[in-house]
């Protein structure tokens, strides 16, 4: 691994958390990845690299997966209660 700008390989690593917001006004809400930062030591500059953006990535795609899931189970509650109702009033009628 290389600095992006002066080329140097001297490199390290420090890890913190960092907030990314997902979606829209209301919906919005924060997904937090702790990701890997790196410090060039001979100029100082602080970047984020592929390893970072992978795991913000993975942290996103789980989000959304667990979002469908919840959708999933918020659909299948509606149907289920429809499904009662129905079955309430085959039984009254």
């Amino acid at each position: 691994m290389e600095c992006p700008d002066c080329n140097s390989i001297n490199i390290i690593t420090n890890w913190f958390n960092y907030d990314i917001p997902y979606g829209l006004d209301d919906n919005q809400v924060i997904i937090t990845v702790n990701v890997p930062a790196r410090t060039c030591k001979d100029c100082g500059l602080e970047f984020l690299d592929g390893e970072s953006e992978d795991l913000i990535d993975v942290a996103i795609k789980k989000y959304e997966a667990q979002f469908k899931v919840l959708e999933i189970i918020r659909d299948l509650s509606g149907i289920i209660l429809l499904l009662t109702i129905l079955f309430i009033l085959w039984i009254i009628a």
